[in-house]
């Protein structure tokens, strides 16, 4: 598997790590130490690069330390939509947008058409890990038993997501789903008015509900279905 280098027409860059771990399996598998190395011997700032070239925004990005690679930051769940849209979309993205036109007195306002497309990543490397995260989708779905709510949908067709694993400590849930054309993203953060820092999850649904990363894929799921 190739790792992308960041910023617009990035080529793919073949990365060798010292790590057994296959780069698909250990994104299926959430393998933190796999991607913790793989950080390093490419470099911080080219991660950093193209989490800003697929669309996040720089001041909501977490500082830059070993951990970064694993998904310390904090953006908004747009922006994560609009990232993933890019490993679905030949490697391409735009920016987000809310106003589709204005008009005053009856004339059209310039300035308001849709934002243009623009290359995140080479296609090659968006199709590699966009297989990877059909993976991940099917895995989520499996685990939640979530697959009798899909069934009478055309949502399984062209399915790929990135989500929380069940093993993943880190203090935020999430769980970004493509489907039918569509990239949605429900994310769950938890913290304490008037403190900055990120609170655990653990016990946000009752007591038996671990680190709470069920309910953005449960979440996604009655949106998609429409159930």
């Amino acid at each position: 598997m190739t790792a992308p280098t960041g910023g617009s027409g990035a080529r793919p860059v073949p990365v060798q790590v010292s790590v057994s771990m296959p780069l698909r399996y250990a994104l299926t598998r959430s393998a933190n130490l796999t991607f913790t190395r793989l950080g390093k011997h490419i470099g911080l700032k080219k991660v950093k690069k193209m989490a800003v070239a697929a669309g996040l925004r720089e001041e909501s990005l977490a500082r830059l330390d070993k951990s970064f690679p694993l998904g310390t930051s904090t953006p908004s769940a747009v922006r994560m939509a609009d990232a993933y849209t890019a490993f679905s979309n030949n490697g391409m993205r735009a920016e987000p947008y809310s106003v589709t036109g204005v008009t005053r007195d009856g004339e059209t306002v310039k300035g308001f058409g849709k934002p243009e497309p623009q290359r995140a990543m080479n296609a090659s490397v968006a199709h590699d890990v966009k297989d990877s995260l059909g993976i991940v989708a099917w895995t989520s779905l499996a685990r939640d038993r979530k697959f009798d709510a899909l069934a009478d949908s055309r949502t399984l067709d062209d399915l790929s997501a990135g989500a929380t694993h069940e093993d993943d400590r880190m203090r935020s849930a999430w769980f970004i789903g493509h489907a039918e054309g569509l990239t949605t993203a429900v994310t769950m953060f938890r913290n304490k008015p008037g403190t900055p820092q990120l609170l655990g999850m653990q016990g946000v649904g009752g007591d038996d509900s671990e680190r709470g990363n069920v309910f953005p894929l449960r979440i996604w799921t009655t949106y998609a279905t429409g159930k």
